[in-house]
C-alpha cells in the first residue's frame, strides 16, 4: 500500500493532511459536523474545517516534505526564477547555446 501524509475520513471519503514525519504512525481523528481534529499521542497536530467534498484533499502546506511543497507552489514564473538561480542558461530553451 502506498503511504502518504494524508488520513482518510471514510465517512465523507475526504483526505486531510498530517505532518509527513508521521507517515505510517497511528493518529487519532475526532470530528463533528464542523471540524476535524487529528492527534498524535495526546497532542493535536491538525485542526480543519470539515470538508464534505468526496475524493477531495484538504492540505496544510507545512505538512508536506519540501519537494512536494515546491511542486504545489510551482508556477511558471517560480520555476524560471529557480532555473535562473541555478545558472542563467538553465532557463534557456535552446541548451545547445549554453
Amino acid at each position: 500500500m502506498y503511504k502518504t501524509s494524508y488520513i482518510l475520513l471514510s465517512e465523507d471519503n475526504h483526505y486531510y493532511s498530517v505532518p509527513y514525519e508521521l507517515i505510517g504512525k497511528r493518529v487519532k481523528v475526532e470530528y463533528n459536523s464542523r471540524t476535524v481534529e487529528i492527534y498524535y499521542h495526546i497532542k493535536r497536530i491538525a485542526l480543519y474545517s470539515r470538508n464534505y467534498t468526496a475524493n477531495g484533499r484538504t492540505t496544510t502546506a507545512q505538512h508536506l516534505p519540501d519537494n512536494l511543497q515546491f511542486m504545489n507552489e510551482a508556477t511558471a514564473e517560480k520555476i524560471i526564477s529557480w532555473a535562473d538561480a541555478v545558472e542563467s542558461c538553465t532557463k534557456e530553451l535552446d541548451y545547445d547555446h549554453c
